[in-house]
């Protein structure tokens, strides 16, 4: 097949960069042409789209941008079989580029952006983006269920996110009571539930570490306030903000860390829509806990690759990780399980079924001129 990918940019510094790079490759592995339309200079086909972020903007320059790209590479652009949009303030952009295609496109719902930009005029295109798609594809059923909650979709489908599993951290003497998080430090992530958690495991377990990994500029008034409660606990050492980290040392850490933890605190328009951090931590032989009423329930198979503690409760989010670091044999067997469990979603099984949506939808739209 051939497909046109429309992403902001492929590379590791965000779920959608990495979600992109890691599919784009599978595509390209089962022989599929693939070429990517983004903000990037590296790209096959580079488009000034706005930061996702300003989706608002993306109301204004959605068509003309469509249109410039079209007249710049119609030529190109009549090869392709399909457009798959990988970022949902993209939908828009993709849905006009795919009329004067005459293409069908596939949108992915990720988590917080695919309801964010439900309201307003952005809204309205949003809306018909979603409507006209061949099909939406979710990236877990919590996705699926907080989207539906909006906007109701016919041709939406559950397909979990694929993880590589490294060949380069091996572990090391891990040490017993080192949690850890990476991402980025905001609300969203719930690290703060974590650190209330931690005064209480300290008092069992007094030499327990929780290393945090991520960015620490973005939510400077979070962070702020994190630094605050830690002190406020008597925390001290135990809690350590390290900040972005290189390649290196994320691979020391998955290789020296005993338990990941990450406990996303959901709102109504701001939620984790899986957490591909859990499936990255169980490729390392890591067990992991996270927190339902988030994309965790899909991420973790529970007691089989980690733990999941009630939505909001401190005190068994503090038993959870407790038990998994006093019980070296439930660490163990999770860390076994959580490995098969990664093994479960490699991208080399799950871009199978990537490849049956996009014949799918090819079917349909033609399906769709016959009518």
């Amino acid at each position: 097949m051939r497909i046109l990918f429309i992403t902001q940019r492929c590379g590791n510094r965000s779920g959608w960069e990495t979600y992109s790079t890691e599919l784009v490759h599978a595509l390209r592995a089962k022989g599929n042409r693939v070429d990517v339309v983004s903000t990037d200079s590296t790209a096959d086909f580079r488009v000034s789209l706005p930061d996702p972020l300003r989706y608002k903007l993306l109301a204004l320059v959605s068509m003309p941008l469509a249109f410039c790209l079209w007249l710049r590479l119609r030529r190109k652009l009549r090869q392709y079989d399909l457009i798959h949009c990988a970022i949902e303030p993209y939908a828009p952009f993709t849905r006009v580029l795919s009329v004067i295609m005459g293409r069908p496109y596939i949108l992915t719902v990720h988590g917080s952006y695919g309801v964010k930009t439900l309201d307003g005029i952005f809204g309205v295109l949003q809306r018909s983006a979603y409507t006209h798609a061949a099909r939406i594809v979710c990236v877990s059923t919590y996705s699926q269920d907080r989207l539906t909650e909006h906007i109701s979709l016919k041709r939406s489908i559950v397909i979990p996110n694929g993880v590589t599993v490294p060949t380069d951290v091996a572990p090391s003497t891990r040490q017993p009571h080192l949690v850890f998080t990476v991402g980025a430090v905001k609300p969203r992530k719930g690290q703060h539930l974590v650190v209330e958690a931690l005064a209480k495991v300290k008092e069992r377990i007094p030499d327990v570490q929780y290393v945090v990994a991520g960015d620490l500029t973005s939510h400077a008034e979070y962070v702020a306030t994190l630094r605050k409660r830690v002190a406020e606990l008597d925390l001290g050492e135990a809690v350590v903000l390290a900040g972005r980290i290189d390649a290196q040392r994320l691979r020391d850490l998955y290789a020296k860390g005993s338990l990941f933890v990450m406990t996303p605190a959901s709102s109504a328009t701001d939620f984790e829509g899986f957490g591909l951090v859990y499936l990255e931590a169980n490729a390392c032989g890591v067990p992991v806990v996270g927190m339902a009423g988030s994309g965790a329930i899909d991420a973790i198979a529970a007691g089989r690759s980690g733990l999941i503690a009630r939505e909001g409760d401190v005190a068994d989010l503090a038993d959870k990780i407790t038990s998994i670091l006093l019980d070296e044999n439930l660490r163990d067997r999770l860390a076994v399980g959580g490995l098969k469990w990664a093994y479960e979603h490699v991208w080399s099984k799950v871009i199978d079924r990537y490849i049956a949506v996009y014949a799918e939808a090819i079917g349909w739209q033609i399906d769709q001129r016959t009518d």
